[in-house]
């Protein structure tokens, strides 16, 4: 016969599990040693690394997200929560930040975001959106393109006139 506990309601009850699944003791941020040790999510991840949690409403929710509404507040709306750790596992308040979706991308690693920090081409123009063509996808420099063109033009345009002529002159004995 099971006995149940008659001590609190079902958040009552998500907040002790959270703490059961938590490693308190996880590794410094690489990149951000001041901001203390991560607080490293031990049950289930997701297949991108984050933690998964039944948040006690009869759902579940990223851990993170959980341990940020149950320390700080609700996250308001069209804001996400950042790990300023870059550690996806960890759960420690003072390790997220609720930012605009813009902005948590902004702060990654990825290779838009990489190209989006550069100032200058690679041939040293600079870039600015004066000087920019802005596709849907990349950007690419003015001038370089310009000097493409012309290279391209120097290189083709005397075999381009020369077919011209030879078909003006086979089509007008």
């Amino acid at each position: 016969m099971r006995i149940r506990a008659t001590w609190g309601t079902r958040e009552d009850y998500a907040f002790i599990l959270f703490w059961f699944k938590v490693n308190r003791h996880g590794p410094f941020p690489v990149g951000a040693p001041h901001l203390g040790q991560c607080w490293l999510w031990t049950a289930a991840l997701n297949s991108r690394g984050y933690g998964s949690f039944a948040n006690g409403k009869g759902g579940s929710m990223p851990a993170h997200r959980f341990a940020y509404e149950l320390f700080v507040g609700p996250i308001p709306d069209g804001l996400t929560i950042d790990h300023l750790c870059r550690i996806r596992s960890c759960v420690r308040p003072t390790h997220l930040e609720a930012v605009t979706n813009l902005e948590n991308v902004m702060r990654g690693e990825s290779f838009s975001v990489f190209n989006s920090r550069k100032t200058h081409c690679l041939n040293g123009h600079p870039l600015t959106p004066d000087a920019v063509y802005e596709g849907r996808r990349n950007r690419a420099c003015r001038h370089c393109a310009i000097d493409r063109s012309k290279a391209w033009y120097t290189a083709n345009h005397e075999a381009a006139n020369a077919r011209r002529r030879a078909e003006y002159r086979a089509a007008h004995p």
